[in-house]
């Protein structure tokens, strides 16, 4: 073997050294986002969209719809301890523009076991011992007489937007509105078969 042949053999071979990061250690091609802890995300959150309105409630309008005259009917018979309402007393009758007339008054009150008359009289002459009294107004409108106050310059009324709260009105405020028309209700008068039985045995003398 010849001299360079052997210092080329007994030449140290240079080491490599992995490129492979080791354990616990950055590779230096690592993004910057996991070396900052309080680096932020490019995303942005996503906006939850807004609540969209809630609907308007819904309403009845047999209920809402203004009709005095009925409303002063159904306050009328509970003033006479009769229980009634809007639809019990005007449900299938030919009301006009949703409203009750003058003219189905007296159909309206026989539902309820009420006698209705209306009668065109002066203010002045509403007997006390009628009363309560339905009103008939001016600009189809309507109210219930409940009394005069002590010095007579005042009235007791019941409106149909106050409900079952009565307010006080001059006289005179009372009679510019008044339509000279009045509606009186009463009970029906209602005849017992036992009694009429025994008023027969009474004038026969005998039970049978």
């Amino acid at each position: 073997m010849s001299a360079t042949n052997a210092t080329i053999e007994s030449a140290p071979r240079p080491t490599t050294t992995s490129s492979a990061p080791r354990e616990g250690l950055s590779s230096p091609a690592e993004p910057e986002l996991l070396k900052s802890p309080t680096a932020k995300p490019t995303d942005k959150p996503s906006v939850a969209p807004a609540p969209a309105h809630a609907p308007p409630p819904h309403y009845r309008e047999d209920l809402i719809h203004p009709d005095p005259l009925l409303d002063c009917l159904v306050e009328a018979c509970r003033l006479h301890g009769v229980a009634a309402s809007r639809a019990s007393l005007s449900a299938g009758l030919p009301l006009a523009h949703g409203r009750l007339g003058p003219e189905l008054v007296e159909r309206a009150a026989a539902r309820a076991g009420m006698a209705a008359r209306l009668q065109r009289i002066p203010l002045e002459r509403i007997d006390g011992a009628a009363l309560p009294v339905i009103l008939i107004l001016k600009d189809d409108q309507a109210c219930v007489l409940l009394g005069w106050e002590h010095d007579g310059q005042s009235v007791r009324v019941l409106l149909p937007e106050s409900g079952q709260g009565s307010v006080t009105w001059k006289r005179e405020d009372l009679a510019q509105r008044y339509a000279a028309v009045a509606l009186f209700v009463r009970p029906r008068l209602r005849f017992d078969a036992r009694s009429q039985e025994g008023d027969r045995v009474a004038r026969t003398g005998h039970w049978f």
